[in-house]
């Protein structure tokens, strides 16, 4: 058997593995709905400074032709709140649920 842990810090690959892990039924997501960030960019180019200016290039669309993920994460089958006093107790809540 497999899980997942996801949470609300996973975004970009963070959200579209936990996506795909559930689109090919190997197991529950638990935890918190990730970010919700999925949109392409490509290419960086250079400014005078040194820094970079990026814009999304593309969409990801689920085989359907569905807009996926993107704004709105992906939801655990198994919600699980971080309770930072258990944590502080040495305890984990998504590993124990």
């Amino acid at each position: 058997p497999k899980v997942m842990l996801i949470n609300e810090w996973s975004g970009s690959g963070g959200d579209m593995f936990p996506w795909l892990f559930r689109e090919a039924g190997l197991g529950p997501l638990v935890g918190k709905r990730t970010w919700g960030g999925l949109i392409g960019i490509s290419g960086a180019p250079p400014l005078v400074d040194g820094g970079v200016v990026t814009v999304p290039t593309f969409g990801i669309y689920s085989t359907e032709g569905e807009w996926i993920v993107e704004n709105e994460g992906v939801e655990p089958d198994i919600p699980v709140e971080m309770d930072p006093s258990l944590l502080a107790e040495g305890r984990d809540p998504q590993l124990e649920a």
